[in-house]
């Protein structure tokens, strides 16, 4: 993967070439590329949002911290093709363990909550964004659970206004020069689940901001880390259905929780 490393706006022209480059990218090269670019603006913020939508590359991820951006690419793949045949560019590839860990830790997670007859809004890779704390970033999957009724409707979430996803997933298989817990913490995520591929990490955020770790969450208190660790660690011996309907049986077995305080 090439990386790139670019400054802020120059005081002649009052552009940033970094951001005019990236913005090119988007739209011209499917390798494998990482870039951070600094001195930015929000403004500046929403062009690559808009540049990438209008490039069609959803799955590239941005990271916006005040003035600072990173954008990476998910994988390689060959140009975008007939784009009546294939409007969504999906020639782009993506790795697939990372999606493999993602699409299992999600299921697990869904299936429990259907065990335990449990209110879920599923929110998948969502942009969350807050102008007044300069910042934005899009997780792996994201959830509302006890705020469920209030992200039920399909519609835009609007931080300023709606409360963060009570559960946010993140499968550790990039590294990355921004925080994103410091940004979750910022946007005030109670509660962020991390998988490397060996172990699951349960990560609530303490009153100062910062994430401790915990045997269990707040969302789900019934699945612990070492629980669901222990499905996640059979990957490969029987197909995700089976461990997701295991799963669900035992939630279903379960006598009701009491209601959350």
């Amino acid at each position: 993967m090439s990386t790139a490393v670019a400054g802020p706006t120059t005081r002649t022209t009052g552009r940033n070439p970094g951001l005019d480059a990236v913005c090119g990218l988007f739209a011209s090269d499917w390798s494998p590329w990482q870039v951070v670019l600094y001195g930015l603006t929000w403004a500046d913020y929403d062009r690559l949002l808009d540049a990438r939508a209008a490039a069609g590359r959803k799955r590239v991820k941005i990271i916006y911290d005040r003035g600072m951006a990173e954008i990476y690419t998910p994988g390689g793949g060959s140009p975008r093709p007939d784009p009546v045949a294939d409007p969504e560019g999906t020639a782009v590839t993506v790795g697939n363990r990372h999606e493999r860990w993602k699409k299992l830790l999600a299921r697990l997670l869904e299936a429990a909550a259907l065990g335990f007859r449990a209110p879920l809004v599923g929110c998948g890779n969502v942009t969350l964004s807050r102008a007044d704390l300069d910042r934005g970033l899009e997780p792996d999957e994201c959830y509302y659970v006890r705020n469920a009724a209030a992200a039920c409707a399909v519609r835009e979430l609007d931080l300023r206004a709606d409360p963060p996803p009570d559960l946010v997933v993140e499968i550790e298989s990039t590294r990355t020069v921004a925080d994103r817990l410091e940004l979750y913490a910022a946007l005030g995520v109670p509660e962020v689940w991390r998988y490397d591929g060996d172990r699951l990490r349960i990560l609530l955020r303490a009153a100062g901001g910062a994430y401790v770790d915990a045997p269990a969450g707040l969302a789900f208190p019934r699945l612990t880390a070492d629980l669901l660790g222990g499905y996640l660690a059979r990957a490969g011996t029987v197909d995700d259905t089976a461990r997701c309907l295991e799963l669900f049986d035992w939630a279903r077995a379960l006598p009701p929780a009491p209601p959350p305080a």
